[in-house]
């Protein structure tokens, strides 16, 4: 009695987290509920449509958590380092949320669901402003570093040396410098200096 849509999607987004993507159905979400499975189709559109409502509100929390950290923080670097921390927190915290946007198909099959994606990559380019082309893809740049440090995590990887947080801040040095031209301080200007001179092949 009462059953909302909300009520629905925040079900099957629990049974997501804490067992994964791949168990959630309208079985365990109504079980979830303490309802039978028939009283979901009044909320969503079959399996399919539970798994678009989850990649929604996906999209939307996750936005919404990357412009909460960026806000007050003092400069653009700044904020890029918020929002990459944030990101990775979200997607440590919601693990099965997280694989909810990300399974999704094509954005040619499904232009809507690829709206969703895009939601937080949207922050970004909020917070710098992106004016240019070389800046677009050093957001893509940053966000393809930011998933593939999450699923090394979520798969159980690691890297091939050294702590993945201090890789993970490395990462992070480069990027934001490229995207912002802003220095950066302390340790991790030695981290910094030492992966350029890595890549530029300096001894």
């Amino acid at each position: 009695m009462g059953l909302t849509r909300a009520q629905v999607v925040a079900a099957a987004a629990t049974v997501a987290d804490r067992q994964g993507l791949a168990e959630v159905s309208l079985a365990t979400v109504a079980a979830t509920l303490g309802v039978r499975t028939p009283s979901l189709y009044a909320h969503v559109d079959g399996l399919t449509g539970l798994r678009r409502a989850l990649a929604h509100r996906a999209g939307e929390r996750l936005a919404a958590c990357l412009a909460a950290a960026a806000a007050g923080e003092p400069s653009p670097a700044a904020s890029l380092r918020a929002i990459a921390r944030a990101y990775r927190a979200f997607a440590r915290g919601h693990p099965g949320l997280y694989a909810a946007l990300r399974s999704g198909p094509s954005a040619e099959t499904d232009p809507e669901w690829a709206g969703w994606v895009a939601e937080p990559t949207q922050v970004i380019v909020t917070v710098l402003g992106v004016t240019t082309d070389r800046h677009i893809h050093l957001v893509h740049t940053l966000r393809a570093i930011l998933h593939g440090f999450t699923d090394l995590e979520q798969s159980h990887g690691s890297t091939p040396a050294g702590p993945v947080d201090d890789s993970f801040e490395t990462a992070l040095d480069l990027v934001i410098h490229a995207l912002t031209g802003e220095a950066v301080d302390g340790i991790a200007t030695q981290r910094t200096c030492l992966a350029l001179n890595c890549i530029r092949g300096v001894a």
